[in-house]
């Protein structure tokens, strides 16, 4: 009996960290579009690519639900642009739009944060694997 409650928390919990590392590709991806779309067009894009469905918030920012999480997006005039994941009320991811075009990734959840530069958008999930 223990074995079979192993098994099913594990199974849980596998499909949750693969379901949290989607929706973290698809935080850095937007992101990556975003600074695209600055580079190429000087401005900020109203809504980052994949945003289909997102709303307003009272706050101005774009929000975007998908199950559980919620996104936010954010582009200044400055063209300062961030999307923030939060997967709970006391956890969150950000990436933050460097002026480079690379992004930085801030993540950690119950722990002190940490961060990582992610230079293309190709190099994506080989860097979140990494730092799992």
């Amino acid at each position: 009996m223990i074995s079979v409650v192993f098994i099913t928390c594990r199974v849980a919990i596998e499909k949750e960290q693969k379901g949290k590392l989607e929706i973290d590709v698809f935080a850095i991806e937007s992101a990556f579009s975003v600074a695209e779309h600055v580079k190429t067009y000087k401005e900020c894009p109203d809504r980052p690519l994949g945003w289909k469905g997102a709303i307003e918030s009272e706050k101005g920012d774009l929000e975007l639900k998908k199950g559980y999480v919620r996104l936010i997006y954010q582009c200044k005039a400055d063209f300062s642009a961030y999307i923030s994941v939060f997967y709970s009320f006391d956890s969150e991811a950000v990436a933050y739009l460097e002026s480079n075009g690379s992004i930085k990734w801030v993540y950690g959840h119950f722990t002190a944060k940490k961060e990582v530069v992610i230079s293309t958008s190709e190099s994506v999930l080989s860097v979140l694997n990494s730092i799992k």
